[in-house]
């Protein structure tokens, strides 16, 4: 990016977000403050391991491994920034550089879990986790793929992709690891084997994705709400964090969801919003009976945890938009998270019949098989994710020390 593109993307977004001008100041306070520290980490013989934190979006991605290797000897660093932030604690303060220095500080090993961009320095490994379970060419395209050395695969068709598919001459040359989805590896500590039957109201999770043209929270969540208001069910909703740009339209349609929410929250007592990150969201899947979703990888995560029952709502898929609008969307559909909507839930295209879809769905699940298959075949390691992460680690940092 040039210095004119620099300079009129900053202008942009203090038009639309002032706060953006004091996170700047704070971010360059902090480049100061922590200068004695990178010195410090410059100068010690020790490679450092270090999270791609950011502003804590991909925040569930990286705890499950900072965990296991905090317990170890190995030293653990993150990389921050104040821009809108989203999770911090004393923790990444105490163990963190601004942003800035990730590309002045060498013999590292940086932990991604989206598309950042560090540069190849000496002794350096750029690893990519991923935050969500989507194959190369629909939702990730090549740039998830081309910053990196070391590719650690969720799903099983992401290894296929990147050994035997379409996407082999760009992984090629990089370490390619089968681990999983360690995001998700906590939410097997709740008890997700309830009885369907025990006292309780019915329980619908609704999971929307974000993007103007995808999302199907502008045509369903208004039917949602009065589906649950006149049967009594208890409803959870929880917005891709991208649904909170208000400012963005491409994202959220320039609706102020969180507001929107909040408002159907007053008229419905039965209504709980899961207002961003929350550790508690295996519990919350624990009392779910049916999860609603359009393409959101949290639907996904639901069925791999319980085995119990989805709908996806919409025909919209989270495909290149050229291809979406254009309606060239069958060389999408050996894409496992494209062939199982629809295998392990039904798609509701029209709300107006989604109130019969749900009892239907409550009264019987007809997927249970898809289901079971599902979970048996699309990730690495269901369950024990995070620790084969580390250990995998642990093997590049050996191997580069």
């Amino acid at each position: 990016m040039n210095i004119r593109k620099l300079v009129l993307a900053t202008v942009n977004k203090l038009r639309a977000q002032p706060s953006y001008c004091f996170f700047v100041f704070i971010d360059i306070l902090a480049i100061v403050i922590y200068l004695p520290r990178y010195l410090c980490c410059m100068l010690r013989k020790q490679k450092i391991i270090c999270f791609a934190w950011g502003n804590g979006e991909y925040s569930d991605s990286f705890l499950p491994l900072f965990y296991k290797l905090n317990d170890s000897n190995l030293k653990v660093l993150f990389f921050f920034h104040f821009y809108a932030p989203r999770r911090y604690s004393m923790t990444i303060f105490k163990k963190g550089l601004p942003r800035v220095y990730a590309d002045v500080l060498d013999d590292k090993l940086v932990l991604c879990a989206g598309s950042s961009k560090f540069k190849n320095l000496f002794k350096t490994t750029r690893i990519q986790l991923f935050h969500a379970p989507a194959s190369f060419g629909g939702s990730w395209q090549r740039d998830i793929i081309d910053n990196f050395d070391a590719l650690f695969m969720v799903t099983k068709y992401q290894w296929f992709q990147c050994t035997e598919g379409k996407f082999t001459p760009i992984a090629e040359k990089k370490k390619l690891f089968q681990t999983g989805y360690p995001k998700i590896d906590k939410y097997f500590s709740s008890n997700c084997n309830y009885n369907s039957h025990d006292e309780k109201p019915i329980t619908l999770f609704y999971g929307p994705t974000y993007h103007r043209e995808i999302s199907s929270i502008f045509d369903f969540l208004p039917v949602i709400v009065q589906i649950c208001k006149q049967n009594n069910y208890r409803l959870i909703v929880k917005l891709h964090p991208f649904l909170y740009h208000k400012y963005n339209y491409a994202h959220s349609g320039s609706i102020d969801w969180y507001k929107q929410v909040k408002q159907y929250q007053k008229q419905y007592n039965e209504l709980v919003f899961i207002n961003g990150r929350d550790d508690n969201l295996g519990k919350y899947f624990e009392i779910t009976d049916c999860f609603l979703t359009d393409t959101s990888g949290l639907g996904f995560e639901f069925v791999l945890v319980t085995g119990r029952p989805i709908l996806f709502l919409g025909n919209k898929l989270k495909i290149p938009l050229e291809d979406l609008r254009s309606g060239n969307t069958d060389k999408y559909k050996q894409l496992p998270e494209i062939y199982y909507r629809g295998t392990i839930g039904s798609i509701v295209e029209n709300p107006q019949t989604l109130e019969q879809q749900i009892k239907k769905t409550l009264e019987k699940n007809h997927y249970v098989q898809q289901i079971q298959k599902f979970q048996k075949e699309y990730v690495f390691n269901l369950g024990s994710a995070a620790e084969k992460a580390v250990c995998q680690i642990k093997q590049l940092y050996q191997a580069t020390k």
